[in-house]
């Protein structure tokens, strides 16, 4: 995982998420578009992830819930959290899913912050994380 910052800083078309997205992938910062400077933003994000084999899944935190009811995924697997920033905007970091098989439970922890303040969303009531699409074809970066 790269940890790059995050270089515009204007709040809905910020590029805090494109930066998640970069370095989750380890590609270059400008090799990833700034998907939400535009409202299409979720077609423009899967549409640049299938030339890479990969689909982008999201689930939001129910009313009451303190964290999303994210489908089991391993322990360690990277994601992106977004929730509200301590700028009092939307904001996306990279965090880490754990869980505990035992006591049931399952967590976020903060993998990095692209913004340079790194304080992270106040709460994250939104879980990303990628999918492969075709399982046959190898994943990752188009070279």
């Amino acid at each position: 995982m790269f940890r790059q910052r995050q270089t515009i800083f204007d709040g809905k078309r910020g590029d805090c998420f494109r930066t998640c997205i970069a370095n989750a992938l380890e590609m270059p910062l400008e090799a990833v578009p700034n998907f939400c400077d535009s409202e299409d933003w979720w077609e423009r994000t899967q549409t640049f992830l299938r030339g890479l084999n990969l689909f982008f899944c999201e689930i939001e935190c129910a009313e009451g819930e303190t964290m999303p009811k994210v489908p089991p995924l391993a322990d360690g697997s990277l994601c992106l959290g977004t929730g509200v920033g301590p700028r009092g905007t939307r904001h996306a970091v990279l965090c880490r899913y754990h869980c505990d098989s035992e006591s049931r439970q399952h967590w976020l922890e903060l993998e990095h912050d692209p913004h340079p303040s790194d304080l992270g969303v106040e709460k994250v009531d939104i879980v990303g994380w990628f999918m492969v699409v075709d399982p046959s074809k190898s994943a990752g970066k188009s070279r």
